[in-house]
């Protein structure tokens, strides 16, 4: 939700570590308890995550299988 306001969740530098990660070889996978309704969503955003010259490497979206509500209910109880 908060990603379509315009707020930013990024780490500082996260897109360049990532990327130096790769580059000694290591493949990224994103792990996330969204949705898989929201895949696109997601999908979308992690692209459009850059820093300077860094944009975060590409690398599977392992997801929630479950649906919004049920994702968001688990999300709420563990925070």
């Amino acid at each position: 939700m908060f990603s379509l306001i315009s707020r930013d969740w990024t780490h500082i530098s996260v897109a360049k570590v990532y990327t130096d990660i790769c580059r000694n070889g290591y493949k990224i996978m994103y792990l996330t308890s969204r949705a898989i309704g929201q895949a696109d969503s997601t999908r979308y955003y992690l692209k459009g995550i850059k820093q300077n010259n860094y944009q975060l490497p590409e690398g599977p979206v392992i997801m929630s299988p479950d649906r919004l509500m049920a994702s968001f209910h688990r999300f709420v109880q563990h925070h």
